[in-house]
């Protein structure tokens, strides 16, 4: 018989980057459920000039990576397009869209599929 514990996760809310609430379920086996991804911590972090972030993914689906200052402008979009289940692997120079050098600071990148939004803190150093 398996068992399923549930857990919620408070997070503060940074212009509405962050979800308020999650709740997820664990299974004690370990065994990650069918629409979960992985997101490796991103290196180096703190970077200059450019970080390399490291996710996978177990089915297709719809990816959408955003760079984010912590005024929850958006910087960058690193990916908007479908992808199938796999490993991947982009990076981020600390560029603007436009081409122009992002200052030093706090950046937070967000990951979102079909199934599943993750945020993750970046910090950039420039010389």
């Amino acid at each position: 018989m398996s068992r399923y514990y549930y857990y919620s996760v408070i997070c503060i809310a940074l212009s509405l980057l962050i979800p308020a609430c999650s709740q997820n379920s664990v299974d004690p086996n370990n065994e990650p459920p069918p629409d979960s991804f992985e997101v490796k911590q991103q290196y180096p972090n703190p970077f200059i000039p450019s970080t390399l972030i490291e996710y996978s993914l177990s089915q297709q689906s719809d990816v959408y990576i955003i760079v984010y200052d912590t005024m929850g402008e958006q910087v960058a979009i690193l990916i908007d397009k479908e992808q199938p289940a796999g490993d991947y692997q982009v990076e981020w120079d600390g560029c603007y869209s436009n081409g122009e050098e992002a200052p030093s600071g706090i950046y937070f990148y967000r990951i979102i599929t079909d199934n599943f939004t993750i945020v993750k803190k970046l910090l950039l150093l420039r010389d």
